[in-house]
């Protein structure tokens, strides 16, 4: 089956559940955590990507080393666009969702 690109699903993660959600992420879907193709999305001089779990506000990009692969349903990323009609303005380089459940 074709494999949604703003989509990682828990089948994807399966080989991966030694992992926490942000190293999976920089294997599967390594273009998620550039802005425009300008690096990582980290540091004081970087807009931050807007982390939600479970629809709650969970923190920026760093956060995502606190969620261990075994645990995550699917991974949506949100462009910009995308992020700011769901959630509202400060999401100028999206925002990525994930959904838990599990250990």
């Amino acid at each position: 089956p074709r494999r949604d690109r703003n989509v990682i699903t828990k089948a994807e993660l399966e080989g991966w559940n030694s992992l926490n959600a942000y190293e999976a992420i920089r294997r599967l879907r390594p273009t998620w955590l550039r802005y425009r193709g300008q690096g990582v999305l980290t540091g004081p001089d970087r807009e931050s990507m807007r982390i939600y779990v479970n629809g709650t506000l969970f923190g920026d990009a760093d956060s995502l080393s606190n969620i261990q692969a075994r645990n995550v349903l699917e991974i949506r990323f949100l462009d910009a666009r995308q992020a700011t009609l769901r959630y509202g303005t400060d999401h100028t380089v999206g925002a990525i969702i994930v959904t838990t459940g599990g250990d």
